[in-house]
């Protein structure tokens, strides 16, 4: 019992903080690396995590380039009708804070999880996501009082076009496990995930300590996250959530050397147990 609450404790813990990756480390993109004719459309996250972006955007591919005055998780969300901003905040603070699974399962019912990117001070996120029309929010999940920090804006106007850029495609297959490859990719370029699992699910790829293995993080998980990390989480690059059926991509840059692709997602059915804790973790080497 004692395992999995602080299991439990540690994925409340990830989805503040590692969620979106810790310390990203992201590759500068130009403008000529859009892909297709994908207009750019930038984020400003200010120190006080209030998201600075247009009122409204195109449908279709964009581009967002994402930066902040301090380390933050970008994430867009398309809520149902209906469910207000206010009942999100008190759904995420019991449900994925506090690890109450009634108030999580009422957040997974009434919102749709469209990815997002880390950013941190003079590291930019730059992710390409294609939205339909709509309402949408905008939200720093690295940030505390989320009923106040919610950015709405619209997707409306004539379509624009471009392709989902990514040489690698990350898949997330089954409900708690990764596809089994790539297992060695560049490691700085573009990658694209995909979630066509009945489950969402994000992104953590993060660096081995120098002679540390899977096996390692298997014992330290076993252990309920207690003692020396095997993981460098302060290396790493991720993103933010995203639903079943879903697509995005995102760029990245960083050290070669073996990882470790995680995800930290809890499952409600399963008492808020971490994916991680479920089999949702492998080895990926990038070179």
């Amino acid at each position: 019992m004692a395992t999995t609450t602080r299991l439990k404790r540690a994925a409340a813990a990830s989805l503040t903080g590692v969620m979106a990756a810790t310390c990203l480390t992201l590759a500068t993109a130009s403008t000529a690396e859009a892909a297709g004719h994908a207009p750019t459309t930038r984020v400003w996250i200010t120190k006080h995590r209030n998201i600075k972006m247009p009122d409204v955007i195109r449908p279709g591919l964009h581009r967002f380039v994402v930066r902040s005055a301090k380390g933050s998780g970008f994430q867009i969300v398309e809520a149902r009708p209906g469910y207000t901003k206010r009942e999100a905040a008190r759904d995420i603070r019991r449900g994925v804070e506090r690890g109450k699974v009634r108030p999580f399962k009422s957040f997974e019912r009434n919102i749709e999880l469209r990815g997002g990117v880390s950013s941190a001070p003079g590291d930019r996120g730059v992710m390409f996501a294609r939205l339909q029309p709509g309402t949408y929010w905008a939200v720093d999940v690295d940030g505390p009082a989320l009923a106040r920090k919610i950015e709405t804006f619209r997707v409306a106007g004539h379509g624009v076009h471009g392709r989902l850029p990514g040489a690698k495609i990350i898949v997330a297959t089954g409900v708690h496990e990764w596809a089994a490859k790539p297992l060695v990719i560049p490691n700085a370029g573009r990658l694209r995930f995909y979630n066509p699992s009945a489950q969402s699910h994000f992104i953590d790829m993060a660096k081995l300590k120098q002679g540390k293995t899977v096996a390692d993080f298997e014992e330290w998980m076993a252990n309920g996250f207690e003692g020396p990390s095997p993981v460098r989480f302060n290396v790493s690059t991720g993103t933010g959530v995203l639903d079943s059926g879903r697509a995005m991509s995102f760029r990245y840059r960083l050290p070669p050397g073996n990882y470790l692709l995680v995800c930290f997602w809890p499952d409600p059915e399963m008492d808020m147990m971490p994916h991680a804790a479920m089999g949702m973790y492998r080895e990926i080497r990038l070179r």
